[in-house]
């Protein structure tokens, strides 16, 4: 499905920013 994958770009795009915030 083409929206799990979008799901997962997402995620990966939150992780990221929150990432940045605790930095």
């Amino acid at each position: 499905r083409v929206e799990g994958d979008n799901e997962q770009e997402m995620a990966q795009s939150v992780v990221e920013v929150i990432r940045n915030i605790n930095d």
